[in-house]
């Protein structure tokens, strides 16, 4: 597939339109948007309709203002007839007054920033193939917003953060401004070796029993690659008494045989970096 997403959408939602397209495709989601997406000169109805064809999900745009656009039906068609997956993202309109095409199927409404970053979370999650990663600040406090939503929708909000390594403290901090919260530990890295024969040691020092007890954590780590460096600082914390002890780290890769916890990217190897963060 060339596309993650194809959103539709009215000229006069571009505002809207352009604002998800940032989120997707700051997530590492190819987008298809009309006015930004087809090229000077090309033919644009043919283009349309091809990027339907070639995109995995179809998002539909529906606002009071676009609810009775023509062309956003004759879209949502076009994806109907290739057997597409039709999600409508609705803002202040009555489910009612959708066209029959869109009543079938379980719409997503999106009237807050939460939602809207449900909706990425969602996107992300279920897109069939690795992002490209280029990697920014910008980029790792997306990926921070994507990981918080799926934190609100399991209403469970750390009360201590632990940044593993630098990478980890990097983005242990972004979490840290983002929930706004003031406890953020750091456990710092050392290694020898590599792969199998790799050892690491933790300086865990900065960790206690009067910030742990009975505490909300989550463990931050820049990469997993087998999942030994969180062991270790799981082994520790635990010994504390946490409430509950979760962990998420941006980059997980295939070796670590694990499920991410909240929102991970995929990857076969440990990306490059011009930061030294790893």
């Amino acid at each position: 597939m060339r596309y993650h997403i194809f959103l539709s959408y009215s000229h006069l939602d571009r505002h809207i339109a352009f604002e998800l397209e940032d989120k997707l495709r700051a997530s590492g989601l190819r987008c298809f948007l009309s006015e930004k997406s087809v090229p000077t000169g090309v033919g644009w109805l043919e283009t349309v309709r091809k990027s339907i064809k070639e995109s995995e999900r179809v998002l539909i745009l529906v606002t009071p203002r676009s609810v009775s656009s023509q062309w956003v039906y004759i879209e949502a068609g076009a994806a109907w007839m290739e057997n597409k997956m039709i999600v409508p993202l609705t803002q202040f309109v009555d489910l009612s007054e959708l066209p029959e095409i869109m009543k079938n199927v379980q719409t997503k409404q999106i009237e807050t920033e939460a939602q809207k970053w449900e909706l990425v979370h969602e996107m992300a999650k279920g897109a069939s193939k690795e992002p490209s990663v280029e990697i920014s600040l910008n980029f790792i406090l997306n990926h921070v917003k994507l990981a918080k939503a799926q934190m609100d929708q399991d209403r469970r909000k750390p009360d201590l953060i632990i940044g593993s390594g630098r990478g980890g403290a990097v983005c242990a901090s972004m979490f840290a401004c983002h929930l706004g919260l003031s406890a953020l530990k750091v456990v710092d890295l050392q290694f020898a070796g590599s792969d199998e024969s790799r050892t690491t040691r933790i300086d865990d020092s900065s960790l206690n029993a009067r910030d742990i007890s009975k505490k909300n954590v989550l463990v931050v780590e820049w990469v997993r690659q087998t999942g030994k460096t969180f062991a270790l600082i799981k082994e520790k914390v635990e010994a504390f008494g946490p409430a509950l002890l979760r962990s998420y780290a941006l980059f997980w890769t295939k070796r670590s045989q694990a499920t991410p916890d909240y929102y991970g990217i995929v990857v076969d190897s440990v990306p490059c970096n011009s930061w030294g963060l790893y």
